[in-house]
């Protein structure tokens, strides 16, 4: 096949992920201003995910796929949510959504890994991301430190203090409606800045990088904090060759962090704490914990399988609202009521265990326990310091999502699962060509 034929399907997924973080960007903007302009870009953003399926299909009906997990994890647990999902026939074809849904990211990173990918093209990625989300990183510093407005309010919206009072102190968002999105799509960059710095020894990422962290910090987001920091430190015992250097190098974090800490005590206070005005769950067990109280539940009255996709905090479970919320008397609870289903997407982990057991959701963890694996032997045996940044950026940010994941649907929510599974689909796809899946 000619070179330039087999890069076409590359070019248009770099091209269409650009689509994509910009429609992230922007997408705030336009549910406020322009339901319609939203309802478009939401269907891109539908059929771009729809493409990564359909390309999918296409390379199994060629015969020349390569699965970058193992076969035996990701079949037992598609194989567990299918057979739970019998339970419940008058929601068939809401769990068939689920069930691509569920495993989006497996699909997407299978279907990317398998695209010829280039250096080119990973490094039209990476600084397409962080110089997008750079200007987004200094206003966020601009307006927490120097009182500027919030570009959102600035357009006329707005957005809910409870979202971004910490205390007596308030979080930015610059363009967006919720400081948590901001704060993630700073981490993500983070990453990105963070590998090429250590790797590839360059000055600018690591000035990049500390311009995000101090941004990421004044969002007072600690899932998002959280997770960067176990990312780093991961990182740095990987990269780091000898003990000594791993434990220096993780002892200035550390200290670091500390000394931050000390120095900025009032906004580690309202981190912590997460205190917030007129807060509904005051002295009462917080959305995420009923949720997983009540996919424990679940997931013990059907045991070993689970209830069935679409029945217990997943998308399709909230659009046509499940039987299952009355019944376990999660309905009655705030935020959590068919009229008011605001925090019913706020987990992961509680939703795959209510809805594919026990059993499935320890596979979908191996599965991903798997991929982190393979990418780290990729690191270890590749003697190219350009091949060792491209895993390095795909090891960490799996590392930054599977923390979220502890709270958020990270894996299974669009664009998100998207971003990440093309950062993973590109290193495989340039381990393969550089013959270290061997």
């Amino acid at each position: 096949m000619p070179l330039r034929a087999s890069l076409k399907p590359a070019d248009f997924y770099v091209k269409a992920v650009f689509v994509l973080l910009i429609i992230m960007l922007l997408s705030d903007f336009f549910k406020e201003a322009n339901m319609n302009i939203f309802f478009v870009l939401d269907t891109v953003k539908r059929i771009i995910w729809s493409s990564t399926v359909f390309l999918l299909c296409f390379y199994f009906a060629r015969g020349r796929v390569h699965i970058p997990l193992s076969k035996t994890f990701v079949f037992f647990s598609m194989t567990a949510a299918i057979l739970s999902s019998f339970q419940y026939v008058d929601r068939a074809l809401l769990a068939f959504l689920q069930l691509f849904l569920t495993f989006s990211f497996f699909l997407q990173l299978t279907a990317f890994s398998n695209i010829n990918f280039s250096f080119y093209h990973f490094n039209k990625l990476r600084n397409f991301f962080v110089w997008m989300i750079m200007p987004i990183a200094l206003y966020a510093i601009i307006e927490s430190l120097f009182g500027f407005p919030n570009l959102y309010n600035l357009a006329g919206y707005t957005i809910d203090s409870a979202a971004i009072v910490r205390g007596d102190i308030s979080a930015p968002t610059t363009i967006f409606s919720h400081p948590g999105n901001l704060a993630w799509i700073l981490s993500f960059a983070a990453c990105l800045c963070f590998s090429e710095w250590v790797i590839i020894r360059r000055r600018l990422p690591g000035f990049l990088f500390a311009i995000l962290c101090v941004a990421l910090f004044l969002t007072m987001r600690k899932k998002s904090i959280i997770a960067l920091l176990i990312a780093v430190i991961i990182i740095l015992w990987i990269t780091r060759h000898s003990f000594i250097r791993k434990l220096f190098s993780i002892a200035i974090v550390v200290v670091g962090s500390l000394l931050v800490m000390i120095v900025f005590s009032d906004f580690f206070d309202a981190i912590i704490s997460s205190a917030r005005l007129n807060d509904p769950f005051e002295g009462t067990l917080t959305p995420r914990l009923k949720l997983l109280l009540g996919s424990w539940d679940i997931a013990s009255s059907n045991f070993p399988l689970g209830a069935g996709l679409s029945t217990f905090g997943s998308l399709t479970s909230v659009s046509s609202y499940s039987p299952l919320y009355d019944q376990t008397g999660i309905s009655s609870q705030y935020g959590l009521s068919s009229d008011n289903p605001l925090y019913l997407l706020d987990t992961f982990w509680p939703m795959l265990v209510a809805e594919i057991g026990f059993i499935g959701a320890a596979f979908y963890f191996f599965c991903l326990l798997e991929l982190a694996r393979k990418l780290y032997k990729y690191h270890q045996k590749s003697q190219s310091n350009e091949v060792k940044f491209i895993l390095t950026v795909a090891l960490m940010i799996l590392i930054k999502a599977f923390i979220e994941s502890l709270s958020t649907p990270i894996f299974s929510k669009m664009p998100y699962s998207i971003f990440i599974a093309v950062f993973c689909g590109i290193a495989i796809s340039i381990a393969r060509r550089e013959r270290l899946l061997r």
